[in-house]
């Protein structure tokens, strides 16, 4: 299966993707590499998956639209797992549009392109207790079991 990891520089990205690549998928990993902490850090983590012949890292802000519409136009991912969050609530009380851009604006400008493209099956991870108004909330959530829903109904057509 190839399958899409954003925020895969992250803790939890990096071991979600080496996890998938252990069962043997094919994973692109994304992330932005953001200073919001040690950069080295990050990259010491993509160190740790480099070295999976169906792993690939791309430096991109999910945020892009064109550089997203390429990707998944591209790619044809079966999945996506997305980890792609400003974290910290602390930080979100220092730098509140930093945190409101990732976390609330820049998520729903990902999805829409996600969600227009085709794929077999379709995840959503949340890593951050996100601060997000209800009605973005709401549309993910909904958006996302859509989609599940019209794929499992699919392919119970297509098993008998």
């Amino acid at each position: 299966m190839k399958i899409l990891v954003t925020g895969a520089a992250g803790f939890i990205g990096m071991h979600v993707a080496i996890r998938l690549l252990e069962r043997g998928d094919e994973v692109v990993g994304v992330d932005n590499i953001n200073d919001y902490y040690d950069i080295k850090l990050k990259y010491d983590r993509l160190e740790q998956i480099k070295h999976f012949s169906k792993f690939r890292f791309l430096k991109h802000d999910i945020s892009d639209t064109p550089a997203m519409e390429t990707l998944f136009s591209q790619e044809k991912f079966q999945s996506v797992v997305n980890l792609a969050a400003q974290p910290g609530v602390r930080y979100s009380l220092q730098n509140p549009h930093a945190y409101i851009s990732s976390n609330i604006v820049d998520l729903p400008i990902f999805w829409k392109v996600a969600v227009t493209t085709t794929w077999d099956i379709w995840s959503m991870q949340a890593v951050q207790a996100s601060m997000a108004p209800i009605p973005i909330c709401h549309f993910l959530c909904i958006r996302t079991l859509t989609i599940r829903s019209a794929f499992m109904q699919r392919q119970r057509r297509h098993a008998n």
